[in-house]
């Protein structure tokens, strides 16, 4: 993939070619969205993220929770946070998974509502759901955003 190589303008144009090519196809969209939006900083890519979330949002048929909180976290990512909290708040009941309590922290954060930012902030760091060595690296880089969110909002 020309993103994980660093040409950024071809990874563009490859982005765009495949969001027409798949454009019915909600998993797939959701596989090249997943990694544009993630933890990996290197590999962000929010406003691309956001044209195959804008397509996953066309077909209206997104039911997997895995699939809700990556629309949750491009829509946070483009500064969307109405619709971010609406797409993360859906899937709460389905795990005590930290990433998307933390992105749900950090859109209360900056829409200013402070307590519930640092009540899914205290979720977030008490979850039960165990994480591999990769998912620890990148929850830390989350949580010291979301840690300078919470503090920005005071």
């Amino acid at each position: 993939c020309h993103t994980e190589i660093g040409n950024s303008v071809q990874a563009d144009s490859d982005h765009a070619k495949f969001v027409e090519l798949a454009q019915d196809n909600v998993a797939t969209l959701h596989m090249h969205a997943e990694p544009l939006s993630g933890s990996d900083i290197s590999l962000r890519r929010p406003v691309i993220a956001m044209k195959y979330v804008d397509r996953m949002l066309e077909l209206g048929s997104v039911s997997e929770p895995e699939i809700s909180n990556t629309i949750g976290r491009v829509l946070f990512q483009n500064d969307r946070l109405d619709e971010s909290i609406e797409w993360l708040e859906k899937n709460l009941g389905s795990g005590d998974d930290a990433y998307p309590l933390l992105v749900l922290s950090m859109a209360y954060a900056k829409s200013g509502n402070r307590e519930q930012a640092q009540k899914r902030f205290e979720q977030a760091a008490a979850g039960k759901n165990p994480l591999s060595a990769q998912e620890r690296r990148e929850m830390r880089v989350l949580r010291e955003e979301a840690r300078q969110a919470l503090n920005s909002a005071l």
